[in-house]
């Protein structure tokens, strides 16, 4: 069965969302829902808006609905309110900046009284319809998204170029003014505010979640993220650095999908079994002694046949490629970023290690940097970075260290970030670093302990935001659009279930279980189910049991 046949299917995960629903009053909604939705009109607001479209659709009503963002084709939803807006976002100026913003509102007997947003992915500019759906209707949440002030799809930049409002807007006025007026719509629409407010994003939706802790901090009050791109000067940079180092795909370092195969079962066997069971998982990289050199080619080999399907050994300059790319990347001695990690080679060749560079951070520096059209990857240099840091262009890295007024008693807001160890665009070692200097500067600046507000979380063998070889759906952004919904509906399975027991309850989240469908299908069997740990701690089999069930590991 197809991915979008079994969401449509009427799963049961769909409809059981077990949450005790803020109390509030309905009183004011005296006509039916469908004449509340499109007789709905704002009369108070802080935000310059025009509501645009006003639809009301009735339970289980096919949603079939799309954009560079994320996109929903289901009929298994509640009946809601679909609301969609045109911001003004500078009407300070002359200028004609907009950002296109959508706010779903479930009946009143349905709301959670929660409002959730979501964000973006790459350079995209779209409304995510996906997790708008799958998680906020999901769970009975008024839910917020907004296409960040353009239209474009997820890897073009081209929007940006000579356009500073387009740039302010992506950067994160767009999303802060979403949120501002997703929460004077559902004071009104509901006659009560929404009693408490969340965020999950993972990538750009990553990034916006920590910009919004950063720099909006009352916007919400739980904050999941998962593999931000926080820090663009570097990101881009390091990407096109690392592509350089096989690039062309003529050259003697080239680096083949069968060769990045043979990689991966040399690293399976110098660290698979570092845990003690033999699953194809690597559960923590940072601990693989990766030694490359074991299949280095011998005098006249050759690493691959000529069609390049059957790959056995390294050359010299494939070598020198795998330990740039699996090296933190430093220049004059400064760090600029993280190293892909041993574990994910099946998938690097179809990220950013493949035949053509990666258009995404070659449109950072075209179109946002340097505003030069004719700019090419190999042009990258240190200024280029240098450049980039001084520019910042729209505000959009998201590196502030300093959580004291998202955290601090004033406002007590919690947030909860995961990546995967098997990420193929952003080193995973990104996170950790943020984490890393978040916990540092605060302990200088605050009496926080970073434990009561953020928490860190590694998941072995997962790729960028879903899929991977280890278990990887836990109710993450994107996850369940992809087929991979959280395996139960609970705060132990589902990371915003965790978020708001953690926001309304003050019960943190210690692990998580990740649940893995065979061939990421939700429509066949769970493949098996493991915990997710924090930062800091490890993933132990107990030595006795079903290795693919998580009640025979801990984190310890």
């Amino acid at each position: 069965m197809l991915v979008l046949e079994a969401l449509a299917a009427g799963l049961s995960w769909l409809s059981s969302y077990p949450l005790t629903p803020f109390p509030f009053s309905s009183a004011s909604l005296s006509t039916t829902p469908k004449s509340t939705c499109e007789s709905f009109v704002l009369t108070h607001s802080s935000v310059s808006a025009v509501l645009l479209s006003a639809t009301h659709y009735p339970a289980n009503h096919t949603l079939d609905l799309h954009s560079s963002s994320g996109r929903v084709n289901a009929s298994s939803f509640a009946a809601f309110c679909r609301l969609e807006y045109s911001v003004h976002t500078n009407p300070a100026s002359n200028s004609k900046a907009t950002a296109v913003t959508e706010v779903w509102l479930p009946d009143a007997s349905g709301w959670s009284g929660r409002l959730v947003g979501f964000g973006n992915a790459g350079w995209s500019g779209g409304v995510n319809y996906g997790d708008l759906a799958y998680i906020g209707l999901r769970g009975g949440h008024a839910g917020m998204s907004t296409n960040g002030g353009h239209h474009s799809n997820s890897s073009n930049g081209a929007w940006a170029l000579n356009d500073p409002d387009a740039l302010v807007d992506f950067g994160g006025r767009a999303m802060h003014l979403s949120v501002l007026l997703a929460k004077e719509v559902v004071k009104e629409y509901y006659g009560t505010a929404a009693g408490k407010s969340y965020y999950v994003g993972c990538s750009t939706g990553g990034r916006e979640g920590l910009k919004a802790v950063q720099d909006y901090p009352t916007d919400f009050d739980g904050v999941a993220v998962g593999s931000p791109a926080n820090w663009l000067s570097h990101m881009h940079p390091w990407s096109l650095y690392i592509q350089l180092q096989i690039l062309p795909e003529s050259s003697p370092q080239w680096i083949p999908v069968a060769l990045w195969e043979r990689l991966h079962e040399l690293v399976l066997q110098q660290c698979d079994d570092i845990d003690g069971v033999h699953d194809g998982i690597i559960n923590d990289p940072r601990v693989c002694p990766f030694w490359p050199e074991a299949i280095a080619c011998s005098a006249g080999q050759q690493p691959c046949d000529a069609s390049e399907t059957h790959c056995t050994c390294l050359n010299e300059e494939q070598l020198a490629a795998i330990h740039v790319i699996y090296d933190t990347l430093t220049m004059d001695g400064e760090y600029i970023f993280g190293p892909l990690m041993m574990g994910g080679e099946l998938e690097y060749p179809h990220g950013l290690l493949g035949p053509k560079p990666f258009e995404t951070a070659i449109d950072y520096f075209k179109y946002m940097v340097l505003n030069d059209t004719k700019w090419k990857e190999t042009d990258l240099d240190f200024t280029d970075i240098q450049t980039a840091d001084a520019i910042d262009p729209g505000n959009m890295n998201a590196i502030k260290t300093d959580l004291t007024a998202f955290a601090g008693k004033s406002h007590g807001g919690k947030l909860i970030q995961y990546v995967g160890w098997a990420d193929q665009y952003i080193s995973p070692m990104n996170s950790v670093h943020y984490y890393h200097t978040v916990s540092d500067g605060m302990s200088e600046n605050s009496d926080l302990q970073i434990e009561e507000y953020y928490r860190l979380f590694l998941v072995p063998g997962m790729q960028h935001c879903y899929g991977g070889v280890g278990p990887n759906a836990f109710g993450g952004a994107q996850q369940a659009e992809k087929g991979m919904p959280p395996g139960k509906n609970d705060s132990s399975h589902d990371v915003l279930l965790a978020l708001i027991e953690w926001v309304e309850d003050g019960i943190a989240p210690n692990s998580f279980i990740a649940t893995k469908y065979k061939d990421d299908d939700l429509s066949k069997d769970v493949e098996m189910t493991r915990p997710i740990c924090q930062l800091g701690q490890v993933l132990v089999y107990s030595g006795a049991g079903n290795v693919n069930q998580s009640s025979n590991w801990s984190c310890k």
